[in-house]
Order: structure tokens, then sequence, then C-alpha cells
């Protein structure tokens, strides 16, 4: 069963939920919050939701998040902050294929550890993001997986899209590590990560001068070795905010 909403009240969403169980895909545009809360209400559980996709608004998308138990969601795409994404993987110990979030004024380590929770993640869209080494580092450092490692253990070894938009707080030389070497020892299994999005943003908002620092033009070395890995295959795609190229 699929439902779909270009927007209803909280306690419309609540309903929704409560009333169909059977749901297989979820999309609400934007919930309405009220100046009266809600009942208090017991968990639902969709053991059927393998999809489930909310609005750019993310009001009332924490407290709905926050009812739901769904054992078999595959895709999720949530503004909610991200503990409250967090909280309800834990609690449906489902395993997340896809997931686009919001970081905003989110700090590096609950992405992170957001992101250890997941580790049967095909897809990763992430925008709001301060992106720092530290992040693209811990890629680079588990890009190979040994064999008989347990998934709860492995950071995000099976993502093969990444796509992140938000400041960029890191050096250009730290991309590239991030794909997996091609020759690989035979008792180690390479991330089939293949395309690479990221846009992006301002430091300082109105500040037209800043980008000639921020993108550096990327540097002649790490230029190409992204023209080698695109050669291997990968999709590479680098830009402004405003739409200007720096690499595809």
């Amino acid at each position: 069963m699929v439902a779909a909403a270009v927007s209803l009240f909280l306690i419309e969403a609540f309903e929704l939920f409560q009333h169909t169980p059977q749901l297989t895909e979820c999309k609400i545009g934007n919930i309405t919050a009220v100046s009266t809360e809600p009942p208090v209400l017991p968990q639902i559980n969709l053991p059927h939701l393998q999809t489930l996709i909310f609005g750019r608004t993310p009001a009332g998308q924490e407290k709905l998040l926050g009812q739901l138990v769904t054992p078999a969601l595959k895709t999720l795409e949530s503004k909610a902050d991200l503990h409250a994404i967090s909280a309800i993987i834990t609690r449906s110990k489902c395993e997340l294929r896809r997931l686009a979030i919001s970081a905003a004024q989110e700090t590096l380590e609950s992405f992170m550890g957001l992101l250890e929770k997941t580790p049967y993640l095909n897809e990763l869209e992430a925008v709001g993001l301060d992106m720092h080494d530290t992040f693209f580092e811990r890629l680079a450092a588990t890009s190979l997986t040994r064999g008989n490692a347990p998934m709860s253990e492995v950071f995000l070894p099976l993502l093969c899209v990444l796509s992140l938009s938000g400041i960029p707080c890191f050096k250009w030389s730290s991309i590239p590590p991030i794909f997996s070497p091609k020759d690989q020892d035979g008792d180690f299994f390479p991330r089939p990560l293949y395309s690479l999005e990221l846009t992006l943003s301002h430091f300082f908002e109105g500040d037209e001068d800043v980008w000639l620092q921020a993108s550096d033009i990327i540097g002649a070395d790490v230029e190409a070795r992204f023209k080698e890995l695109r050669e291997q295959g990968k999709e590479i795609n680098i830009s402004l905010e405003t739409g200007e190229i720096i690499f595809e």
C-alpha cells in the first residue's frame, strides 16, 4: 500500500500511520504543527514500510519519527535532527539502503555516529554539512573491509553513491583516497563507491571573493588523480552552489 500527501497536520499524520499498518511506501510533503499538542500515543509499528519520504520542512518530523517502529525500512528522506533519525534506526533495527538528511547545525560527531548505525547503506545524501577532512579520512581508512568482519563493526562498507552539500572545510588531497585502491589483497573487499557529488556553499554569506580560496582550483596533482579515477569508471562531480562547475 502506498500513501502520499502534499500537506498534513501532525495529528493527521499520526492517524494515517495508526490506521494503515500495511503501508509499504509513504510520502508527506509538509507536516503542519499546531498549538495544541497531539495526544500521547503508543509506538506505531509499521512492519511493511520500506520507503518513508518527508518534504523540506522539518516541523513535526521529529515527533512523528519518535513514535514509529519500521523494521523493513530501506529508504528514509527526512530533515529531522540526526538524533531523531538515529533513534528510529536503533529502535527499528532496520537496514537502510538510502538515507537523505539535513546536517545543518549538526556536529561532525553526530553525523558520523549516525552513519555508524547504517552499515548496509548504498546511497547517502546530506545537505548543510560542514565537510571536514575527518570524514573523508575515515572513508579512506575503511575503503577496504576484511571479509569476515561483522557488519556492525565496519563503516559504510556497501556505500556506492555519496552526495554532500555544504561548507568545504577539507583539503582537496583528502578526496581521492576515499575510493578503494584498484589492487587489493584477496582477504579484503573494496567499498563499491563509484559516484561522488560535492556542492560547495559559501563560507560567509555575501562574501563574493571567498571562492578564490575555497575552490583552490583543486591543484594539478589532485585533478590528475580525479581524471585517473574517472577513467576507472568513477563519477566525480564538484560544483559551487551557484552552479559553477569545478570538476566533472
